[in-house]
């Protein structure tokens, strides 16, 4: 399953949203998952699988 990829075409809108929305809920360090995400985009880092199951 090409989730990496998949998060950082099409879905990285909704990925964002998600991030931003479980942050503010209180579920995840916000700024743990921004970094994830935003090394992800960036193609720094390949955190596509836990970004997927989280």
């Amino acid at each position: 399953m090409p989730a990496a990829q998949w998060l950082r075409g099409d879905l990285a809108p909704y990925a964002r949203q998600l991030v931003t929305s479980s942050a503010q809920r209180g579920l995840f360090r916000p700024e743990a998952l921004c970094r994830m995400l935003d090394e992800h985009l960036s193609g720094q880092r390949n955190w596509g699988d836990p970004l997927w199951t989280l």
